[in-house]
């Protein structure tokens, strides 16, 4: 029975693999990569950091592009999902049944972060695969301290290191937890040689990327280690500023994350009792959480439960809203293989079985939020093959334009998505494929004068796309932001219109210092 659902699931979303999702590129992201290699014969020098760092999975993806184009991207992306399905299952049957093996495998398919990106080709499906068969290769090599698993473990953590830079701290725990298993096995003497041992063939995935980047840049690790090694097209103030703009990116993101996991965990307990306690103790919710699987037998039993339920709803919950939900892919399966002792004890005992059912059906109510890759918009083929011919070309080929035209000492302006971007010209590339390297922004016309005239060494302005078709940018906003966006932006083209003399698809105008404008 739970495997027609399962099947039937996939049969769902293996449908949904051939439908195209206008301004929804299939090659969005990750996958600009494999079609810059195709567009151009190959890579070539680029100053866009996110370019020069490892990419083994992208490389991949160029195959199933060349040979199929999207759809073919799609189904190559959409069986990663189903190989982590099925060890899932083969793993949970093999350590405590099928029952087991169907839970876990349901608790991946049906969770709304997975099918929000499982019939869409983003490289983060082929990374919960890496994760999950790095994690099982690390626990067979503990078990029985074979060396022949120790290096299968090194290259598959080493592959997942050079897969994305989101995994490189993944990948860091795993290599300190497998030192941590060699020095536990045979001490500190006897262990070096084996650390040695797996660090050199933890580097081997890794190595083509450091050489490739030392030849287009002279920095393997560029943009890192710029006062050791250099780099082109970068420097000392942009290094600054790139991981000032980070950290203050990722602060002010994910604080706001941490308050909303706080709220939601201590929801219960603000509920019940904190009018009577005043939140004094609400700390206990969440240190019994963490304490529960290490209290004894009979106390854990009763307390399984609850953790299933908290962990249920951790996994319902939608941790990343939009697009961002994606970081979150790969580490779902590690999750899920580390709480299944728990869920194992939650239904071996009769007394607590009646906890799984309820759990089960509060994860499918679950979806009747539906799946935001379901709300297809409405679409054209003529609109589709738009996306797929512009998204990375145009940008590239704008790139060139402002190689050419903009001076090496040349800032440049960017109106976009109600905010106005001031970006030197290396920062400009980066903040066009990253979009995250944000000098300064202003969010309205007046602000936007303000900058303007307040800003003395602007000598260059650029502007989207004036039928907003398509934006410089991965994703095309909906209908209202449309709409929204091209009122904003006829006010900003009412209010400069001194300023420009004229504008087309995409628009980039010089400012002198003088006053005088130039169309590019």
């Amino acid at each position: 029975g739970w495997g027609a659902v399962m099947t039937a699931i996939l049969a769902h979303f293996f449908l949904f693999l051939f439908v195209p999702r206008f301004a929804h590129d299939t090659l969005a992201y990750h996958l600009v990569i494999p079609k810059t290699i195709l567009n151009f014969g190959g890579f070539e020098p680029n100053s866009n950091l996110f370019f020069n760092m490892p990419h083994n999975w992208e490389l991949l993806y160029t195959l199933p592009l060349w040979g199929g184009g999207p759809t073919a991207v799609k189904i190559f992306s959409f069986q990663h999902s189903v190989l982590v399905l099925i060890t899932l299952f083969s793993f949970g049957r093999s350590q405590w049944g099928s029952t087991m093996g169907f839970l876990l495998a349901l608790l991946y398919l049906t969770g709304p972060t997975i099918q929000d990106h499982l019939q869409l080709a983003k490289v983060e499906n082929s990374l919960s695969f890496m994760v999950l068969y790095t994690t099982l290769a690390f626990l067979k090599w503990r078990e029985n301290e074979d060396t022949r698993w120790m290096i299968l473990f090194g290259l598959l953590g080493g592959w997942l290191m050079g897969c994305k830079y989101t995994m490189w701290g993944l990948s860091g725990v795993f290599f300190l937890a497998a030192l941590g298993v060699i020095l536990k096995n045979r001490g500190l003497n006897g262990g070096a040689r084996m650390a040695l041992l797996l660090g050199a063939v933890w580097t081997v995935p890794v190595l083509p990327w450091l050489v490739k980047n030392f030849w287009f840049t002279g920095n393997p690790v560029y943009p890192n280690l710029f006062s050791l090694f250099g780099g082109a097209n970068w420097s000392e103030t942009l290094d600054r500023q790139l991981r000032h703009q980070y950290f203050q990116f990722f602060w002010e993101e994910h604080s706001g994350l941490l308050n909303q996991l706080k709220a939601v965990l201590l929801s219960p307990w603000d509920l019940i009792a904190a009018k009577h306690l005043r939140g004094r103790f609400s700390f206990l919710v969440i240190l019994g959480l963490f304490l529960a699987p290490f209290l004894r037998e009979s106390w854990t039993e009763r307390t399984a439960p609850i953790l299933l339920l908290a962990l249920l709803g951790y996994i319902m919950w939608v941790l990343f809203p939009g697009n961002e939900s994606r970081f979150l892919v790969p580490v779902i399966p590690f999750m899920i293989l580390g709480a299944a002792p728990l869920f194992h004890r939650a239904i071996r005992n009769p007394r607590y079985g009646w906890i799984v059912l309820p759990a089960l059906l509060l994860m499918g109510f679950s979806q009747l939020r539906f799946p935001r890759t379901l709300q297809l918009e409405a679409f054209t083929p003529e609109g589709y093959q738009h996306i797929l011919e512009t998204t990375t070309t145009t940008r590239y080929s704008l790139w060139r334009e402002v190689e050419k035209k903009v001076p090496p000492d040349g800032r440049i302006a960017v109106f976009f998505e109600e905010q106005v971007y001031y970006l030197d010209r290396p920062y400009f590339y980066h903040w066009f494929c990253g979009n995250m390297e944000i000098l300064r922004q202003a969010k309205t016309p007046e602000a936007v004068e303000q900058r303007l005239t307040e800003d003395l060494g602007l000598t260059h302005l650029l502007l989207g796309h004036r039928d907003f078709n398509y934006y410089l940018s991965f994703n095309c906003p909906s209908k209202e932001e449309m709409d929204w966006e091209k009122d904003l932006m006829e006010e900003f083209l009412d209010r400069y219109a001194q300023k420009v003399l004229e504008y087309e698809d995409y628009v980039l105008f010089a400012l002198g210092p003088a006053g005088e404008r130039s169309g590019l």
